[in-house]
């Protein structure tokens, strides 16, 4: 019997209708004893048990802060149970807060996770009673894991706040209580009706810096872990000076789940002279590739003393460059990790999607330039957690080439979060791996044990999950001989854990001063054949702001002043404050639209993947990317 495509096409439809009926039908009644299925013919099949999604408290902390003025001190009362109560051994996640306050890249997204999650059918959340403090401690730990309090003073000495508290975290994730002051006591009834099981106000240590960090290395830094650092960035004169500072307190939950000890140190120093003696100590037995959360005064010193400390592989402290140091993992103003750590994945799986690779097969045309826009460093769990400052919650996105950079680390760190960008990108979604590749780190300050250590995971992580292109931030190395030496390495140890690098990008950080390669938009390839793309100094860290006709008047004097076929690398364009970028004018899509509507004819937008394969071309055909 003949069926016309339209026939078809209706009875798929109703039959895409009546799958979407069930799968309501199951989330209305909680729970499902199957899950169901529609294939590409239209039919409808019963595919196994699923089980019904967890059931989630969410807790406005928001309206917490505002109704009673919460503290720091107390504020962070909160963040600490939410990481003792999403426990690392929990097998879903028990609590979410609403701390858009933190985030200032989105304040909105909690708010969007929620909803985005109930409608997937993946959780049901519930409010927590009262939106205070007590409604917190009294609803929020249905599973009793908190076992009292650690009391704690912050004016017995000078400054006394800058590691009595610190510490009591670091106590308070070990021993499942909650970090309170005798202030914190007096206004809070269901704290003070809590046991005081710690009470460091008697340690004599405590009432000096240097006394307490020794006691606290002593008897805390044993049980700590070895896998993940943090650092609170909680000292003078910053945290009256930078919402940096204060937005730090956002991730000590995941420091809490993770039993990390809390250090809060300074890293001063572009470059340092030497690695602050209180973080290599609080680091010496950190396993190699160690990830260093938190933030600090200043972030190249955090990541080059980040890179220079820990164990080595054969577990000698403080010998990270015979093949040890971590990686820095920017993460202020990035609530709820303790959740994304354990938030299952879709379909029964363990392992996130790999990002998809977007390339329109277009061919090399020698008389073009080519041009991508790279929206972020990519280092850091801010950037998703707040799903690219909201733009990827654009409707217009897919309508324009952008390059989004993401860490393939975070795919294996936080699955699910991951997995939502590798499920949801479309046309014209690209990515980039930075910077680093797989971590942040300064490839030029790294001995080559290092980079072997480091490269090899990174090509497991690019293969797993993609993408397979590496911004190196502009520090691979001091001259053209060092860079490429270091990039070849890097290639080397790359492919032989997984899959090496298609393409390099370099940025113009003149003002990193430890391993800084200045190509200044002066493209080459490295001798196995990969491109190396260089940022121009006056197309890095571009807003919205900047305008569009600007941005294109920028990108097409730089193709002219090159032989063709030429590429070019845009860096921006992403909201990174509370402003930039939060009108509809100055947004990403309006800013890039804009800019693409105004190029010269023979520039030609395109995605990472693209370029990479493109430059690759050219490369062939001259030797150099740049003719």
């Amino acid at each position: 019997m003949f069926v016309s495509s339209d026939a078809v096409s209706t009875m798929k439809s109703v039959a895409a209708c009546l799958t979407a009926l069930a799968v309501l039908a199951c989330y209305l009644v909680s729970s499902c004893a199957a899950t169901i299925s529609a294939d590409s013919s239209g039919s409808t099949s019963v595919i196994g048990d699923a089980p019904a999604p967890p059931q989630i408290l969410f807790f406005d902390l928001d309206a917490a802060v505002t109704a009673e003025q919460l503290t720091y001190g107390e504020q962070l009362v909160a963040f600490v149970l939410e990481g003792l109560v999403n426990h690392r051994n929990a097998t879903a996640p028990v609590i979410l807060f609403n701390a858009g306050y933190m985030n200032f890249d989105w304040p909105g997204s909690d708010q969007y996770w929620r909803d985005w999650l109930t409608a997937q059918g993946r959780a049901t959340f519930v409010n927590v009673s009262s939106s205070t403090l007590c409604g917190l401690v009294e609803s929020g730990d249905p599973g009793d894991r908190v076992k009292g309090v650690v009391l704690y003073e912050t004016d017995a000495a000078p400054q006394q706040e800058e590691w009595s508290l610190p510490i009591a975290i670091t106590i308070a994730g070990q021993q499942q209580l909650l970090p309170v002051t005798q202030a914190i006591l007096s206004k809070h009834s269901c704290l003070a009706s809590l046991p005081i099981v710690t009470d460091i106000t008697k340690e004599p240590a405590m009432g000096a810096s240097d006394t307490a960090w020794e006691w606290a290395f002593a008897n805390l830094l044993p049980n700590a872990s070895t896998a993940v650092a943090y650092n609170l960035y909680h000292y003078e004169p910053q945290i009256h000076s930078d919402p940096q500072s204060n937005a730090t307190l956002a991730n000590v939950d995941w420091a809490v789940q993770q039993r990390a000890f809390v250090m809060n140190f300074k890293t001063t120093g572009n470059p340092a002279s030497e690695v602050n003696p209180l973080f290599s100590k609080a680091l010496e037995s950190m396993e190699p590739l160690f990830s260093a959360y938190g933030w600090t005064d200043d972030e190249f010193g955090f990541v080059w003393m980040t890179t220079q400390s820990g164990a080595s592989p054969n577990g000698t402290k403080n010998n990270a460059a015979a093949g040890g140091g971590g990686a820095v993992f920017c993460s202020f103003a990035t609530p709820n990790l303790s959740f994304w750590k354990l938030l299952a994945l879709p379909g029964g799986r363990s392992k996130s999607r790999a990002l998809p690779v977007f390339d329109r097969k277009m061919p090399l045309d020698h008389n073009k330039s080519y041009v991508l826009i790279e929206t972020n460093e990519g280092d850091t769990p801010r950037i998703v957690v707040s799903a690219f400052s909201k733009a990827w919650t654009d409707p217009r996105r897919g309508s324009l080439p952008v390059s989004w950079a993401i860490d393939p680390q975070l795919g294996e760190e936080f699955p699910a979060l991951f997995d939502y960008f590798a499920s949801t990108a479309g046309a014209n979604d690209s990515f980039i791996s930075g910077p680093g590749g797989c971590g942040y780190v300064y490839y030029g300050r790294m001995s080559d044990p290092q980079v072997q250590t480091f490269a090899t995971r990174c090509g497991r992580l690019m293969e797993s999950y993609g993408p397979a292109i590496i911004d190196t931030f502009g520090q691979q190395g001091t001259t053209e001989a060092h860079s490429s030496a270091v990039l070849s390495n890097f290639s080397k140890y790359a492919a032989a854990g997984g899959v090496a690098p298609l393409m390099y990008i370099s940025q113009p950080t003149r003002n990193i001063h430890y391993s800084y390669y200045d190509c200044n938009g002066q493209d080459s390839t490295l001798p196995d054949g990969t491109p190396l793309v260089c940022t121009p100094h006056n197309v890095f860290y571009v807003m919205g702001s900047l305008g569009g006709q600007e941005l294109a008047s920028r990108i097409n004097a730089i193709a002219a002043s090159q032989p063709a076929p030429n590429f070019i690398s845009v860096y921006g364009g992403l909201r990174w404050t509370t402003t930039t970028g939060a009108t509809n004018k100055t947004s990403l899509f309006s800013f890039w639209g804009d800019t693409i509507a105004a190029l010269d004819d023979n520039i030609v937008p395109v995605g990472a993947q693209e370029m990479a394969r493109l430059a690759r071309e050219a490369a062939a055909a001259t030797g150099s990317v740049v003719s």
